[in-house]
């Protein structure tokens, strides 16, 4: 599994309560990105600081839907080409 290095970077004013990885083979958390969407916290200010979502590489088929609710979440993959959605 490739970890983006913005996953491992401290960043000053940017503040990441939780972090899950989607991985297909069910090696992660999620194996899929609805699954890790719909587990994000609701209403969450900017205080309580970003719900980051890795998604490892590969193809997934699927339409993510991300209400108003869903506030202060990232979506990271492993580049273009590489994470397709």
């Amino acid at each position: 599994m490739n970890n983006r290095k913005l996953l491992q970077t401290s960043v000053d004013n940017v503040m990441v309560t939780e972090r899950v990885i989607v991985n297909p083979d069910g090696s992660g958390d999620f194996v899929t990105i609805n699954e890790a969407v719909d587990a994000a916290p609701n209403k969450t200010g900017t205080d309580n600081g970003y719900y980051v979502i890795y998604v490892v590489a590969g193809i997934y088929n699927e339409y993510v839907s991300i209400s108003k609710s869903k506030e202060n979440l990232m979506i990271v993959g492993d580049g273009i080409g590489r994470t397709v959605i």
